[in-house]
């Protein structure tokens, strides 16, 4: 990581909640559902951007708790059935994983089963490398429980993810899988970034070529033009054969044009929720992000 990221990564950790929320604004769409709504609707009325919605928080354990956001879940994916390609994605430990696999599992599958009348996505975010294991099997058992409108993710900066991927296919999943870099730092296996990258275009290679569904989560230019000539045009994927995806707040529009231009589908991840958890959200972001660093540290010294 260097110096600097130690250094960032400090000033992130104990920034107080009021100073991270006051940049939190274009990451988080607000604390309510009909603030995430009203973004996701914008984008779709104004530029034709598809979105994912999520409710932040994560590592649950009360199971009145769990049970309470299954059922907002299915509320939600209710209210953005009038946007267009609209979809919600959740995360195991917000719905029970910490209780116990089988909680989880009864919580996402009544969010997805409920999904699946309404004829709506889900996708199963990923976590940290210690629930990969469980992620992978829930989603081969919603599969195979005959749920075809579920999709998880993987993360390309752990080596296990070209195997995990490779054995979905062989095992006859044919995946709707977002592909990311991946967010927790402790996590990594590969010591540079352009290790990750290469990984990131083996698994989209290797998606592509096996008529899987792959979303390609990154907002490094340099990154997205190498997956459009050697995964995109490679492979001669249509548009409706994969997709984009970046995060809300996040500033490439002008590449988010020049894709959208050319008729590709792009997805922007609009969370919402309570301050706390936002902070949380935005202090993992801050990290991954130099250039926020830096305002969260004029803002410590500012002030004193």
């Amino acid at each position: 990581m260097g110096l600097f990221g130690s250094v960032r990564d400090f000033f992130a950790d104990i920034s107080p909640t009021w100073l991270v929320m006051m940049f939190a604004g274009p990451y988080v769409a607000g604390e309510t559902e009909d603030a995430a709504l009203e973004t996701a609707r914008k984008l779709w009325e104004e530029r034709k951007i598809w979105s994912t919605v999520d409710m932040l928080g994560e590592s649950v354990k009360d199971p009145d708790i769990c049970r309470a956001w299954a059922d907002m879940y299915v509320s939600l994916q209710k209210k953005i059935a009038g946007i267009p390609s609209a979809n919600v994605s959740l995360k195991p430990t917000a719905l029970g994983l910490l209780i116990s696999p089988d909680e989880c599992t009864r919580n996402v599958e009544k969010v997805v089963k409920a999904s699946k009348e309404m004829g709506r996505f889900v996708r199963i975010d990923m976590e940290d490398k210690t629930t990969t294991d469980y992620t992978l099997d829930l989603y081969r058992r919603l599969r195979d429980s005959g749920y075809d409108n579920v999709g998880t993710v993987v993360q390309a900066y752990l080596k296990r993810t070209y195997d995990d991927v490779a054995r979905l296919i062989e095992e006859g999943y044919k995946p709707n899988l977002r592909i990311c870099k991946g967010i927790y730092k402790a996590d990594r296996d590969f010591r540079t970034m352009a290790e990750i990258n290469d990984n990131f275009v083996r698994i989209a290679k290797l998606m592509a070529e096996n008529g899987c569904y792959p979303a390609l989560a990154t907002h490094d230019i340099n990154l997205i033009d190498r997956l459009k000539a050697d995964v995109v045009d490679a492979f001669s994927l249509k548009p409706d054969d994969f997709e984009w995806q970046m995060l809300l707040g996040v500033p490439v529009e002008k590449k988010q044009k020049e894709l959208l231009d050319i008729g590709h589908h792009c997805r922007i991840y609009i969370p919402f929720g309570k301050r706390r958890d936002a902070a949380a959200y935005c202090r993992r972001r801050f990290k991954e992000n130099p250039k926020l660093f830096f305002f969260i540290l004029h803002n410590i010294f500012s002030k004193r």
